[in-house]
């Protein structure tokens, strides 16, 4: 029978990093969405925190469920636009995410120009291009490990 100390090791070691790496993954797949949001929001000459929140407001459920509490944090409590949104990445621990961060925190510390504007589009564009190479990848396998059942299939006989 296991006890509860078993069970909090089993769920701190196994489990949670599990949960953290999927909730990763799908934020790290909305980014796209968010970004080219930001991007068209800021190109209609929105101020950076009306942009940030009707992006986030339109974006997929965990990108929105990470901004939205930190743009509340920053109305609310006057808690400082970079701090607030440095604070999501404790919960996620994505490389990727931190680099929308600091691409946000230079646009709002910047000013929305031009460039950083065409910068939201560019990070966009690459993380569209990565999403599309790991479906090519994940159809790719699939593909094998059909072919592999179909002839392990026909050498065994059921």
């Amino acid at each position: 029978m296991m006890r509860v100390r078993d069970k909090n090791i089993l769920f701190q070691k196994i489990i949670s990093p599990i949960l953290l790496s999927r909730q990763r993954e799908k934020v790290e797949a909305e980014l796209e969405t968010f970004l080219s949001l930001l991007a068209l929001e800021l190109e209609l000459k929105q101020s950076f925190e009306i942009a940030l929140t009707h992006a986030a407001t339109h974006s997929p459920r965990e990108v929105r469920n990470l901004i939205l509490p930190a743009l509340a944090r920053y109305e609310k409590q006057g808690m400082n636009i970079h701090a607030s949104l440095q604070k999501t990445n404790e919960k996620i621990k994505s490389r990727e995410w931190l680099r929308v961060l600091a691409l946000l925190s230079h646009l709002h510390a910047h000013g929305t120009t031009n460039e950083g504007i065409n910068g939201l589009r560019s990070v966009a564009k690459e993380f569209r291009l990565r999403q599309q190479a790991q479906t090519k990848a994940y159809s790719s396998i699939l593909a094998m490990l059909s072919l592999v059942f179909i002839g392990v299939s026909a050498i065994v006989p059921a």
